[in-house]
């Protein structure tokens, strides 16, 4: 019945919000010139929640633009967190050399520079220490040259620039969603309400040297999900269950009494909050695909099953149609063990039966969900050329290893001449 929506990501200051009119769409606009944007939607929130029929009940969907990057935070929490120096995750320094594949090292770990966007100078052609100073210059030291400082020095800089420019996007969502419960709270319908809090995806903060959030690596693939309703929902309740967010929804329609078309995909999981029990018949593992292949952030393309203990990924090295390849691998972690995801176990005799049981299930889950490679048959004959990845395959992997670094170098040459990016050893 109501929408208002920015386009696209929108902008963080002085927002446009497209909504219904009589223009043609895209030109019934609303502007807030002089607003964050996470201020104006929450706003916008407020005034709808005010200005709604009160006898009805109501579903509403509210999005923040925060905190997608590049981080832009209001002006005044600018202070906040200023003084404090953030401790950079361990994997940001110590690369373990069990960790990842000749998907993300290549071959003599010949692909480490290019693959992923880097805090500091390791990318030669996307890092935070080349992107942030001309962006955040307030958060770098006066008169900034990297060519003053060491590499590791560089790094702290533009890990603490990112961090804080994150977290003060964050604490201006807090603040925000405190404005929301406490309308709530004062009209008597904050006990009344399913209040379902949740992202898109979750996010790498510089764990493996890494930023952004297209991996399928822990810190990148779980998402927060908190639920509130005391009716019929335990507060201090916590789940190992595998949930996907195809499960949304249907959980949604399942609180408001609605029926469930047959085509969604999820299911509801509203019983498993409601009585604490996961239910016998559950899915056991949740389906991973990333297909921009080496687009915004150098993330090959990949897709893999996480089950409560195991995670396999398989970084089959090619974008949709076949092209652009780069070196095949497959990654095996164990959750338990290692939550951290620092020893890659697939090239691990002793898991050499797991990882094949996975790779056979995770064939399964492809089909279940609908993504067996028909779709793209270009892409699917390389996925299935290196499924088996034997040593014929391996050797073959190597070989792309090699040619994708000259074609990697050549296109560095070609686009970023002696690009500025590190500091004095």
């Amino acid at each position: 019945n109501y929408y208002c929506v920015l386009p696209g990501q929108g902008k963080y200051h002085g927002p446009s919000f497209r909504i219904r009119g009589d223009k043609p769409w895209g030109k019934n606009l609303i502007d807030f010139p002089e607003k964050h944007s996470t201020d104006a939607i929450t706003d916008l929130t407020l005034d709808w929640l005010k200005d709604r029929k009160k006898e009805k009940p109501f579903f509403l969907m509210h999005h923040y633009k925060a905190p997608h990057d590049y981080f832009e935070n209001a002006e005044r929490y600018e202070s906040f967190l200023a003084e404090v120096d953030i401790p950079e995750p361990e994997t940001l320094w110590k690369r373990h050399p069990e960790f990842g594949s000749l998907a993300t090292r290549g071959n003599q770990d010949e692909l480490i520079p290019h693959i992923g966007t880097s805090i500091g100078n390791r990318n030669p052609r996307r890092s935070y220490l080349r992107d942030l100073p001309g962006r955040f210059p307030n958060e770098f030291p006066e008169n900034y040259d990297p060519d003053d400082y060491t590499d590791e020095q560089n790094t702290r800089f533009a890990y603490n620039a990112y961090l804080k420019k994150f977290l003060r996007c964050v604490k201006g969502i807090d603040d925000n969603l405190g404005r929301l419960f406490k309308h709530l709270e004062e009209t008597g319908q904050m006990d009344n309400t399913v209040i379902i809090y949740t992202g898109d995806q979750g996010f790498m903060l510089g764990e493996h040297d890494y930023q952004d959030k297209r991996w399928m690596y822990e810190e990148s693939m779980r998402m927060p999900f908190l639920v509130r309703y005391p009716k019929t929902v335990n507060a201090g309740q916590n789940f190992d269950t595998i949930i996907e967010n195809v499960d949304y929804a249907p959980t949604m329609l399942d609180f408001a009494g609605a029926a469930i078309p047959q085509g969604v995909q999820g299911r509801s999981f509203k019983s498993l909050l409601e009585t604490g029990e996961e239910a016998d018949d559950w899915k056991k593992a949740a389906y991973y695909r990333y297909w921009m292949h080496m687009a915004h952030h150098d993330n090959p393309a990949h897709l893999g099953m996480r089950t409560k203990r195991y995670k396999l990924i398989y970084f089959y090295g090619c974008n949709y149609q076949g092209g652009y390849q780069t070196p095949a691998g497959w990654e095996l972690y164990d959750m338990k063990n290692d939550p951290h995801e620092t020893k890659n176990l697939y090239h691990n005799p002793k898991h050499a039966k797991l990882a094949q049981s996975l790779k056979g299930w995770l064939a399964k889950v492809r089909k279940r969900v609908g993504d067996d490679g028909t779709h793209y048959p270009a892409c699917e004959k390389i996925i299935q050329e290196f499924w088996d990845y034997d040593k014929a395959d391996q050797a073959k992997a190597k070989k792309i290893s090699a040619e994708y670094l000259v074609r990697r170098e050549a296109e560095l040459e070609s686009g970023l001449k002696n690009p500025k990016t590190s500091g004095k050893p």
